[in-house]
Protein backbone atom coordinates (compact mmCIF):
# COMPACT_ATOMS: atom_id res chain seq x y z
CA UNK A 1 0.00 0.00 0.00
CA UNK A 2 2.67 2.33 0.54
CA UNK A 3 4.08 1.79 -2.91
CA UNK A 4 0.56 2.81 -4.39
CA UNK A 5 0.40 6.23 -2.20
CA UNK A 6 3.66 7.11 -3.04
CA UNK A 7 2.65 6.23 -7.11
CA UNK A 8 -0.56 8.82 -6.46
CA UNK A 9 1.42 11.17 -4.22
CA UNK A 10 3.78 11.51 -6.67
CA UNK A 11 1.14 12.15 -9.18
CA UNK A 12 -0.84 14.94 -7.40
CA UNK A 13 2.88 16.59 -6.95
CA UNK A 14 3.67 16.20 -10.54
CA UNK A 15 0.61 17.71 -11.82
CA UNK A 16 0.50 20.47 -9.59
CA UNK A 17 4.47 21.05 -10.39
CA UNK A 18 3.98 20.81 -14.63
CA UNK A 19 0.15 22.01 -15.18
CA UNK A 20 1.81 25.52 -15.56
CA UNK A 21 4.06 23.72 -18.64
CA UNK A 22 0.68 22.71 -19.95
CA UNK A 23 1.49 19.35 -18.79
CA UNK A 24 -1.17 16.46 -17.56
CA UNK A 25 -0.16 13.62 -15.33
CA UNK A 26 -2.37 11.13 -14.51
CA UNK A 27 -2.09 7.55 -13.07
CA UNK A 28 -4.03 3.90 -13.86
CA UNK A 29 -4.74 1.99 -11.06
CA UNK A 30 -5.61 -1.69 -12.56
CA UNK A 31 -7.31 -3.90 -11.13
CA UNK A 32 -7.05 -7.90 -12.26
CA UNK A 33 -6.58 -8.12 -15.94
CA UNK A 34 -6.55 -11.39 -18.21
CA UNK A 35 -3.16 -10.87 -19.29
CA UNK A 36 -0.44 -14.25 -19.03
CA UNK A 37 0.91 -13.10 -15.77
CA UNK A 38 -2.39 -14.24 -13.89
CA UNK A 39 -3.29 -17.52 -13.35
CA UNK A 40 -6.98 -18.50 -13.54
CA UNK A 41 -8.66 -15.14 -13.70
CA UNK A 42 -11.88 -15.86 -14.49
CA UNK A 43 -11.76 -17.69 -10.71
CA UNK A 44 -11.65 -14.03 -9.42
CA UNK A 45 -14.52 -12.66 -11.45
CA UNK A 46 -16.91 -12.74 -8.25
CA UNK A 47 -15.09 -10.06 -6.33
CA UNK A 48 -15.87 -7.47 -8.72
CA UNK A 49 -19.32 -5.82 -9.02
CA UNK A 50 -19.27 -6.40 -12.68
CA UNK A 51 -19.11 -9.95 -12.29
CA UNK A 52 -15.63 -10.25 -13.98
CA UNK A 53 -11.78 -9.29 -14.60
CA UNK A 54 -10.84 -6.67 -16.94
CA UNK A 55 -9.46 -7.33 -20.35
CA UNK A 56 -6.37 -5.20 -21.64
CA UNK A 57 -8.64 -2.98 -23.77
CA UNK A 58 -10.03 -2.02 -20.42
CA UNK A 59 -7.08 -0.35 -19.32
CA UNK A 60 -6.83 0.79 -23.19
CA UNK A 61 -9.89 2.71 -23.39
CA UNK A 62 -8.99 4.15 -19.64
CA UNK A 63 -5.29 5.35 -20.87
CA UNK A 64 -7.03 6.86 -24.02
CA UNK A 65 -9.59 8.60 -22.36
CA UNK A 66 -7.17 10.51 -20.05
CA UNK A 67 -5.02 11.17 -23.03
CA UNK A 68 -7.61 12.98 -24.92
CA UNK A 69 -9.19 14.61 -21.49
CA UNK A 70 -7.56 17.72 -21.62
CA UNK A 71 -8.98 19.35 -18.27
CA UNK A 72 -7.93 16.20 -16.03
CA UNK A 73 -4.63 15.93 -14.37
CA UNK A 74 -3.31 14.94 -11.05
CA UNK A 75 -5.60 11.82 -10.83
CA UNK A 76 -5.28 8.15 -10.18
CA UNK A 77 -8.71 6.47 -12.39
CA UNK A 78 -8.89 2.40 -10.46
CA UNK A 79 -9.69 0.11 -13.41
CA UNK A 80 -10.54 -2.83 -11.52
CA UNK A 81 -14.49 -3.17 -12.22
CA UNK A 82 -15.62 -1.26 -9.36
CA UNK A 83 -13.47 -3.82 -6.77
CA UNK A 84 -11.86 -0.78 -5.07
CA UNK A 85 -15.58 0.97 -4.13
CA UNK A 86 -17.72 -2.37 -4.11
CA UNK A 87 -16.99 -4.67 -2.22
Amino acid sequence: MASKGGVHALTVSLAAELARHNIRVNTLAPGIIRTPLVENPDSMAAIHPLGRVGEVYDTSEAALFLATAGFVTGTTLPVDGGYAHGR
